[in-house]
């Protein structure tokens, strides 16, 4: 539930930032290639990941730690400023709406993920080390290097490439 705390400040600071660049296509050109390639980057790393040992848990982490960690972690300000900030710019030309249905779906995904693998992993953690979790991470990694190209095609018709 850390996000939920944390990304607000993040999310609006993005958006100023990607707003006052909103006239400049190539500027967005070069959030949108850098958010694919971020993303890109991402899916490799999924679909290079190994099984993993399960271990025993501890206690959990505290909320305060968890929120802690995710403003030190430079992973949200580069997701907002290179793919979220720009995607809540483009969904507001559907209305004045759509930016924050983006949002609300985006951390129901995301909170509901984070929760599901938790509750998966304490319930199913001999499936860790099996092939079918490499499966799983391997097609996910698939899904993400799709969203990827997509955002680097986004760049390149703002470069006037395509």
């Amino acid at each position: 539930l850390a996000p939920l705390a944390t990304d607000p400040p993040i999310i609006l600071l993005s958006l100023f930032l990607v707003r006052s660049v909103a006239g400049f296509e190539t500027v967005l050109g070069c959030l949108s290639l850098v958010g694919g390639g971020y993303i890109l980057f991402l899916a490799w790393e999924c679909m290079a990941s190994e099984p993993v040992a399960a271990v025993d848990a501890g206690p959990s982490h505290s909320f305060r730690k968890g929120v802690l960690t995710n403003f030190l972690n430079p992973q949200p300000y580069i997701f907002w400023v290179s793919v979220g900030g720009p995607t809540m710019l483009a969904a507001s030309d559907a209305g004045p709406f759509a930016p924050w249905g983006y949002v609300l779906a985006f951390y129901f995904c995301l909170v509901g993920a984070k929760l599901s693998v938790a509750l998966a992993v304490g319930r199913f953690r001999r499936f860790l080390g099996g092939r079918l979790y490499v499966l799983i991470m391997r097609l996910l990694g698939a899904a993400l290097a799709l969203f990827a190209l997509m955002l680097i095609r986004k760049a390149l018709v703002l470069f006037n490439v395509l």
